[in-house]
């Protein structure tokens, strides 16, 4: 799994590529976190992924509902 970001201000693009599965969605919690606390907008490219579980699902849902951000 990959996960890379770009910054521009209060705006944020990340790309996720590979799995995004219950195998590793724990690392990405954490890194979409971080960000998510850095920013006020945050995109999120699926197009890369490979393959998603419903715990994947479920971490898009959480991002997606984060306090006062706006997530796309």
């Amino acid at each position: 799994m990959g996960l890379e970001f770009q910054r521009d201000g209060t705006r944020s693009a990340a790309t996720l590529t590979g799995e995004l599965t219950i195998y590793t969605v724990g690392e990405l919690k954490a890194a979409l976190a971080a960000e998510l606390l850095a920013v006020d907008e945050l995109e999120i490219d699926l197009t890369g992924v490979t393959e998603m579980d419903t715990a994947g699902l479920q971490l898009m849902l959480i991002a997606k509902r984060y306090p006062g951000k706006t997530v796309q």
